[in-house]
């Protein structure tokens, strides 16, 4: 409650004194993407992964500690700025101003939320956080405006899907109209795409919910402004505006309608066009069909997720205060949705959208915005009057209520199949050759990298160039980091012709050695299955290249049984039929195109289990932390050669987050046997012994699964994911037959991987 009435404290003192800092001007830190020396280093997709990994970065910084109320307004004020357009027939130049500025009808519903219905400044820099380059990109996907101006397109295109997928992009733009303008700001989703700025601002009023009649708004306005002579025809009753604003909604709904009264002066005004993405795998660039920009279908949508999510996240954050603004945007655009939220989710925006047009007037909130926006800005195409206005906004609020309706609709019926759920997350090292074209390459690696869910808390990836097996990629949970590396490859066409498997999996085998190192001396691992995925387009391996590859193979078998080894080939040889050690290895002969063989790599990936020995570590040092989500079973392995050199105890402990189900079974088996499943309440411990369903002699694996049930949502450290995440610590003993286990063998293994290393060629 202090909080509450400390933030309506903050902005009344902004209305007294007058204080207003949005300009159309292009604020100082943001100006160096404008410049004609930055230099793009990433083109990233324009999707939700890309948003919470970039908000994700910020938020965990150790230097600041921002809750999603302080976020979502810094954000506000140094990353989003609505309205940025070209100035037509100015060229960049260092030594003059920037020919850009906030001058698109966007900027005015910005500069409201910002000067008036959000509290405070910060004095916290951008890149305190990111780099130039992920600013840039941030700034740019976070920020609503439109280009209309030609881009590189053929000016023969008639504005439908696809018609230019790998777009170039003019180097300094073109004065000429555009018939398709390029729409900024927007993400793609499996539900549409959505205006982000709108996201950001429906969190951001959310968590300040001020009360401040429009009366007053337009008071302060006038005061800085220094209007004092205002002509009657222009003021409305006070008593029309003397009702509270409702900041969500206008941050999220009627302020871009108010922009449409002004802007179309209509009682039929054109709404909700829609647009296109250049690619629809590799999403960068979406135009809209028309050149009509008010109130897009993208940000209608965004309208509706952003005014649900305003109005339920304070009911979020009481329930755990830590609650992350990625975290929010991360659930709502997935299958599940916040499954502590009501009922409101993405896949169900008919039933958000009628809560929301039945919790205020949206006739009284439409002409109150039209007014606010028409002071902020003063001139306009038309001068209307109060009255006129009044009839506009009743009419308009009529329209956008049939739009609205029929465009949640539509989305709502899109029958989304997600990708097949991971048993596992994955580290998955990828050896490209030329079986795909560079730019298929890809769309065919951000495909995998979505289904196996790469992220700061999901699935790692790594990427080898084939041909002299050089790192293309060092393996990371980040996708703007695995686009740099693309965009360098890019520019130096360095893109792999052919394959030399022997230098690759060298490459392999170095790292697993280095990331062993590591393992052993971090606090804490987090388990993961491992997989090789090696790419041979022609299906032949030379006998050069051949006899040393089987050696490496086996050596990896050998040291780090654990790794699973798919090839997509059609194997004309046989020379990878050979290698194929455990059931798990595969060879696929590749699809023609890209998302096709990102899928069948997946599917063969998914059912991984994550390894639970580190093997080169004295096991009392090595401790796993699993977070669980609820309904997701995750499964974990015990290889059958570590069983081989001795029992093996794991111990499960529970931690205080909720209750959870772990199942014990072996694998390798005509059938999975002696399966036993039992219950881990909260602050449980339980054990298991691998002697009870394998000996040393037989040949089976030690499988388990955890399953969480239930949650009490106190989730709220840095690693949580979701907050309704149930953590359980994992580690384990051998009771027997260890003598041969531990820093000694670590010590005898690494001497035969470097005697098979010298005695390759």
């Amino acid at each position: 409650m202090a909080l509450y009435f400390k933030v309506i404290f903050t902005s009344i003192c902004l209305f007294e004194i007058a204080k207003c800092q949005i300009t159309n001007s292009i604020p100082e830190e943001l100006q160096g993407c404008y410049r004609r020396n930055f230099t793009i280093t990433a083109r990233p997709p324009l999707t939700v992964p890309l948003l919470v990994e970039l908000i994700r970065k910020i938020e965990i910084d150790p230097k600041y500690t921002m809750n999603t109320r302080m976020l979502s307004s810094w954000m506000m004020r140094k990353v989003v700025y609505d309205g940025i357009r070209k100035s037509p027939g100015l060229n960049i130049d260092e030594n003059i101003a920037l020919p850009y500025a906030a001058t698109l009808n966007k900027f005015h519903k910005f500069k409201v939320i910002n000067d008036y219905l959000l509290d405070g400044t910060s004095r916290i820099n951008s890149q305190d956080f990111l780099t130039l380059d992920e600013l840039c990109f941030l700034h740019k996907l976070v920020s609503n405006s439109i280009d209309p101006f030609e881009n590189g397109e053929d000016l023969s295109v008639t504005c439908q899907d696809n018609s230019f997928s790998n777009m170039q992009f003019a180097s300094d733009g073109s004065d000429a109209q555009s018939a398709c303008p390029l729409k900024l700001g927007n993400v793609k989703t499996n539900w549409g795409s959505i205006s982000v700025s709108h996201l950001i601002a429906g969190v951001a009023t959310g968590l300040q919910q001020n009360q401040v009649t429009f009366q007053r708004i337009i008071d302060a306005i006038h005061t800085n402004t220094g209007a004092t002579n205002i002509s009657s025809a222009l003021l409305s009753d006070a008593n029309d505006v003397n009702h509270e604003v409702d900041n969500v909604l206008f941050a999220t709904i009627v302020g871009d309608l108010g922009e449409v009264v002004l802007s179309q002066a209509t009682e039929n005004p054109i709404i909700g066009n829609q647009g296109y993405w250049n690619d629809t795998l590799l999403p960068r660039a979406f135009y809209l069909r028309s050149r009509q920009w008010d109130l897009t279908q993208a940000e209608i949508l965004a309208g509706i997720d952003a005014a649900i999510i305003g109005k339920t996240v304070q009911h979020l954050v009481n329930i755990l205060d830590s609650t992350r603004l990625s975290q929010i945007i991360d659930m709502y655009y997935s299958s599940r949705g916040i499954p502590y939220q009501f009922d409101f989710k993405v896949s169900n925006r008919s039933n958000s959208l009628e809560f929301i047009l039945t919790s205020k007037s949206l006739e009284d909130q439409i002409y109150g915005a039209t007014i606010l926006l028409r002071e902020i800005r003063a001139l306009y195409p038309l001068t209307l009057t109060p009255d006129y206005i009044r009839q506009l906004s009743t009419s308009i609020s009529q329209v956008y209520t049939n739009a609205s309706r029929s465009i949640a609709n539509s989305f709502d019926q899109i029958e989304y199949v997600g990708g097949i759920q991971l048993k596992a997350n994955l580290e998955v090292i990828v050896i490209l050759d030329n079986t795909f074209a560079p730019y298929e390459t890809q769309r065919m690696l951000y495909s995998l990298a979505e289904l196996i869910d790469l992220s700061y808390y999901g699935s790692s990836i790594g990427i080898i160039n084939g041909q002299n097996g050089n790192w293309i990629v060092n393996v990371t949970r980040e996708y703007f980091q695995m686009f740099q590396s693309f965009e360098q490859m890019d520019q130096a066409s360095t893109w792999p012709r052919t394959l030399s498997l022997s230098r690759s999996l060298e490459s392999v085998i170095n790292y697993y050695q280095n990331k062993t190192n590591i393992d052993c001396s971090a606090r804490v691992i987090w388990p993961v299955a491992q997989a090789v995925v090696v790419f041979n387009n022609d299906g032949r391996i030379t006998d050069n290249d051949g006899a040393p590859s089987r050696r490496l193979i086996q050596t990896i078998k050998d040291s780090y049984p654990q790794t699973h080894m798919l090839y997509m080939s059609e194997d004309r040889n046989s020379f990878f039929k050979d290698l194929l050690v455990e059931d798990d290895d595969s060879i696929i002969n590749p699809s023609a195109d890209a998302l096709s063989t990102a899928k069948e790599i997946s599917s063969k990936l998914s059912v991984l289990p994550a390894g639970l020995i580190k093997f080169y570590c004295n096991y009392a040092d090595v401790r796993f932390e699993k977070y669980l989500t609820p309904g997701v079973e995750n499964r974990f392995e015990i290889h059958r050669e570590y069983i081989k050199r001795g029992a093996v105890t794991t111990k499960f402990l529970n931690k205080d987050y909720g209750d959870l189900a772990v199942c014990f079974f072996a694998s390798r088996t005509s059938a999975p046997t002696n399966k036993s499943c039992q219950s881990l309440t909260v602050n449980g411990e339980i054990s298991f012994n691998s002697r009870s369903l394998c000996t040393t002699e037989s040949a089976c694996d030690v499988q388990y699964t955890l399953t969480s049930n239930n949650s009490q949502v106190k989730c709220a450290e840095s690693d949580c994911r979701y907050p309704d995440q149930v953590l359980v610590i994992i580690t384990y003993s051998y009771t027997s037959g260890s003598s041969g286990l531990g820093s000694g063998f670590f010590l005898s293994v690494s001497l035969i991987l470097v005697a098979w290393l010298t005695n390759l060629f």
